[in-house]
């Protein structure tokens, strides 16, 4: 939970990743520089010594991969091929 009560989700990558900090960065800005209906959005990230941590808005009931693709009927929510194509490719 953040200060102002939205509820987030923190995601602690892994310190055995390869992924140096400049491309960790450079990483950051691109996702905070799009903004879209159908993404999270980024509130922030921790990027100190080897520990990677983002902080993206919170979505209850899986994720977006397992919604658009099923995950062997653990999601609730169905979308016709049509719909989720519009999600990944909007106009």
């Amino acid at each position: 939970m953040l200060r102002d009560g939205t509820m987030a989700a923190v995601k602690v990558l892994s310190a055995e990743s390869r992924q140096g900090i400049k491309e960790f960065l450079t990483e950051i800005k691109v996702i905070a520089d799009i903004e879209h209906n159908n993404l999270v959005k980024l509130y922030g990230y921790c990027a100190e010594g080897n520990h990677r941590i983002l902080v993206y808005g919170y979505l209850e009931n899986n994720s977006l991969a397992q919604t658009l693709l099923g995950d062997g009927g653990h999601s609730n929510i169905q979308f016709s091929w049509p719909t989720r194509r519009k999600i990944c490719q909007p106009t």
